[in-house]
C-alpha cells in the first residue's frame, strides 16, 4: 500500500509540473509573473495536500479492510478447525459406543453359543449311550426262603437292552458303566424278613425288618455300583425270612445304566 501511494504522489508532481511550465505568460512582468506562479504554487501544494490525505484515508481504508478480512478469515479458521474437532470426538465417541456395545453383544452371543453347545453334547450323549433298563416282580403270594436262597421276580415290567434273566432272578450286565439299582421286599405279618442285595456274591445294600401285628411291612434298599462287562447282580436271602404279595404290596427288583 506504501508503494501505491508513493506511485499517487509521484503523478501528481508530475502532472503539477506540467501545468506550471504550460501557464507562465508571455506579457506579463517578471514580478507579475512570480506573484501568479506563487499563488499557484500555493494554492497546488494545497490542492496536492489534501489529494495526500485523500490517498492516505484510502490507504488506511484498504489497510483497515485488509486486517478485518484477516481477522474475520483467521476466526472462520478456528471456528472450522473446532467444529472439525468437536465432529471428530463425536464419531470417536459414536464408535467407542458402538464397540463396547457389540463386543458386549458378542460377548453374550458367544456365552449363549457355548451353554447351547454343552447342551448338544449333553443331549447327544444321551442319545448315543444306550439304554439299559429293567424292573420285575415276583407275583402274588406267600414265600418262604432259607438262607442265601436267590429271589427270582417272575413278572418283567420293564427290559431294555437286555440283561435280566426271569428264570433265575439275575441282572448279567451287557455294557459296563455305573447302576442304579431299587430293591422293593413286603414281608408277612410278624415274620421276619433278610434279604441282600448282591454283586458277582458280595453284598451291596442289606435289608433287615419284621412284619408288624396284622400289618404287612414293605422296605426299600438301594444301591450303586460301577460293574464290569459280564457282571451278576441278584437279590438273595440272608436267613430264613417270609415275603407277602399282593395287589397293594409289590416285591420288586429294578435296575437302569445312568453312566458309561
Amino acid at each position: 500500500m506504501r508503494y501505491v501511494k508513493s506511485i499517487a504522489r509521484i503523478t501528481v508532481l508530475f502532472f503539477a509540473c506540467r501545468i506550471l511550465r504550460a501557464s507562465e505568460p508571455m506579457c506579463l512582468s517578471r514580478f507579475d509573473y512570480d506573484e501568479k506562479m506563487l499563488l499557484k504554487i500555493l494554492r497546488f501544494e494545497d490542492a496536492l495536500e489534501k489529494f495526500d490525505k485523500k490517498i492516505s484515508d484510502i490507504v488506511d481504508m484498504f489497510d483497515n479492510n485488509e486486517r478485518k478480512r484477516n481477522s474475520e478469515t483467521k476466526e472462520a479458521v478456528d471456528k472450522a478447525k473446532l467444529d472439525v474437532k468437536q465432529i471428530m470426538e463425536h464419531i470417536q465417541q459414536n464408535i467407542s459406543n458402538v464397540l463396547i456395545h457389540d463386543s458386549r453383544n458378542i460377548r453374550t452371543q458367544l456365552q449363549e453359543v457355548e451353554t447351547l453347545r454343552a447342551k448338544m453334547r449333553e443331549e447327544l450323549k444321551c442319545k448315543e449311550q444306550p439304554q439299559v433298563m429293567f424292573n420285575a416282580r415276583v407275583l402274588s403270594g406267600d414265600y418262604t426262603f432259607v438262607r442265601n436262597q436267590d429271589v427270582v421276580f417272575k413278572e418283567v415290567l420293564i427290559s431294555e437292552g437286555g440283561g435280566y434273566n426271569s428264570n433265575t432272578g439275575h441282572f448279567t450286565v451287557s455294557i459296563p458303566g455305573v447302576y442304579m439299582f431299587n430293591v422293593q421286599i413286603c414281608s408277612l405279618h410278624e415274620q421276619n424278613s433278610w434279604f441282600e442285595l448282591v454283586h458277582n456274591g458280595s453284598p451291596l445294600q442289606k435289608s433287615a425288618h419284621f412284619g408288624g401285628k396284622g400289618w404287612n411291612t414293605c422296605v426299600d434298599m438301594q444301591a450303586y455300583a460301577k460293574i464290569a462287562l459280564g457282571g451278576k447282580v441278584w437279590v438273595r436271602s440272608t436267613s430264613n425270612s417270609r415275603m407277602y404279595a399282593d395287589t397293594d404290596r409289590w416285591n420288586t427288583f429294578a435296575g437302569m445304566l445312568i453312566r458309561i
